[in-house]
């Protein structure tokens, strides 16, 4: 009994450390994507200033504060795969924007 204690000690202070360090890459990452998305559209099409990374992270932010859906969530414990995928999931989406956001530039504007 007591080793899971200590195991569950230690995976507290793993999350309580990587949470705030992955937030900071995911809304760096968002700001970045946000930012080239605006330039390939919204200059092009609407004739505004590009937004640069520092202001579309604050865009993506306030927007993230807006849409955040409140927690429903199950109180079941995960393990293994269950915890990577959607972890992996959070990171290979906004890449998946891009991806999608740039074939549409691509093959309609330029």
């Amino acid at each position: 009994m007591k080793n899971n204690s200590h195991e569950e000690t230690i995976t507290c202070l793993v999350v309580a450390i990587l949470y705030p360090v992955l937030a900071i890459v995911l809304y760096l990452l968002n700001g970045w994507i946000l930012s080239l998305l605006w330039k390939w559209f919204m200059v092009t099409t609407f004739g505004l200033n590009p937004l640069t990374i520092a202001q579309a992270v604050g865009v993506s932010i306030i927007v993230g504060f807006l849409t955040r859906e409140s927690g429903d969530y199950k109180k079941e414990e995960r393990v293994g795969w269950q915890i990577i995928i959607p972890i992996f999931g959070v990171f290979i989406a906004p890449f998946l924007t891009l991806l999608t956001g740039y074939i549409v530039y691509i093959i309609l504007i330029v």
